[in-house]
Parts: structure tokens; sequence; C-alpha cells
């Protein structure tokens, strides 16, 4: 996954809990790769891809404390 996707982007990540799929992608691919190396170069930085995850919904559930952890 690291070699070959180097970003991925999550629309409307405030879903990204529980079972969901976003969630589930997660879990049982991103986190098992080896964390990004800022002080390598080239091919060997590749690990982790980066994430942004997208929301119009940033207080999800109605707990401002929640959503910002």
């Amino acid at each position: 996954m690291g070699m070959d996707i180097g970003l991925i982007i999550f629309d409307e990540a405030h879903h990204a809990v529980d079972n969901d799929p976003y969630n589930r992608i997660m879990q049982e691919f991103y986190h098992k790769l080896p964390p990004r190396d800022p002080s390598l170069t080239g091919i060997a930085r590749m690990r982790r891809p980066m994430i942004m995850g997208l929301t119009a919904s940033p207080i999800f559930g109605g707990n401002v404390n929640k959503a910002f952890r």
C-alpha cells in the first residue's frame, strides 16, 4: 500500500468509526505499515501514505471536546 499509494483522501471522514470501511482501511492496512520517516529520501521514504480527512461536520455527535481529540 505505501509503495503504490502516497495519499488517501477520505470524504465524510466523520463517519470513520466502528465498522465503517474507512475505519477498516485504517485498522487493517494503514496502521500495519511502518511510519513515514522524513529523514529518508526517495522510495525508502514511502511507507504509510499521508491521510487527508474531509468533513463538513466536525462536531459529530455534538461533543466538541471529543471532536477535537
